[in-house]
């Protein structure tokens, strides 16, 4: 009995986390998109010398473009695990798995496996604060 509830509470959940990852993994494209974009705008400008170069990405807002980059990065590795989580987590209650048998199908620890039950609690995303720091670095 308990298993069905699970099931009926836990089935959006993933596919929340699923879409969640999707629209990160958008984010990543589309910002590594506009990074590349300056980027190679800044190979095609009239620089020089690679002093030129260099000074042409630190003022034409290559930092801010490698922080947004960054920022996505961190947020798809963050909705990547939490679909590994809440796969894992399904797995164990709705499909009688151990976390032995998961950690061997997923070719994982089984210490990662317990650690990824864990995480793929409902309430545990809630406690989880997806913004990362990121270096104010240029480069």
């Amino acid at each position: 009995m308990a298993a069905a509830s699970f099931e009926r509470a836990d089935a959006p959940l993933l596919r929340r986390e699923i879409e969640q990852l999707c629209g990160s993994i958008a984010s990543v494209r589309d910002a590594m998109s506009e990074w590349e974009s300056h980027l190679r705008a800044a190979l095609d400008s009239d620089t020089k010398t690679e002093l030129d170069l260099a000074e042409h990405l630190l003022t034409s807002g290559s930092p801010d473009l490698r922080r947004h980059v960054a920022k996505a990065m961190a947020a798809f590795q963050h909705a990547s695990m939490r679909v590994r989580a809440v796969t894992i987590r399904a797995l164990v209650e709705q499909g009688n798995l151990t976390l032995t048998e998961i950690a061997k199908r997923v070719r994982i620890s089984r210490p990662m496996a317990a650690r990824l039950y864990k995480a793929g609690a409902p309430e545990v995303d809630a406690e989880v604060d997806a913004e990362v720091e990121v270096s104010d670095s240029a480069f």
